[in-house]
């Protein structure tokens, strides 16, 4: 999916405000893809990092909350990361 290959791509280069908007409709489609919910999660996190929202602070929170838990019922290979991902974003 060209819209899914163009969303990891803005992430590796660290287009996270990008990436984000760019993945959303993917997800919505594929709601259990590990790796578009891997770029959605690292998104919210660097932006949270570096001080900013995408949304607001409480739908950011809940959007990553939703995330970390579809990643978590599909198994993704990184769960650990997104664990701390999450644990930060719930804050």
């Amino acid at each position: 999916n060209v819209r899914k290959n163009l969303a990891v791509a803005q992430s590796h280069l660290g287009l996270h405000e990008q990436a984000y908007p760019t993945i959303v409709p993917f997800l919505e489609r594929n709601p259990s893809d590990v790796d578009a919910l891997l770029v959605a999660l690292h998104a919210l996190y660097q932006v949270h990092v570096e001080g900013k929202t995408i949304g607001s602070a409480e739908q950011d929170k809940a959007r990553a909350a939703a995330y970390a838990r579809a990643y978590a019922v599909a198994k993704g290979p990184l769960l650990p990361l997104v664990e701390k991902w999450a644990e930060f974003l719930s804050r």
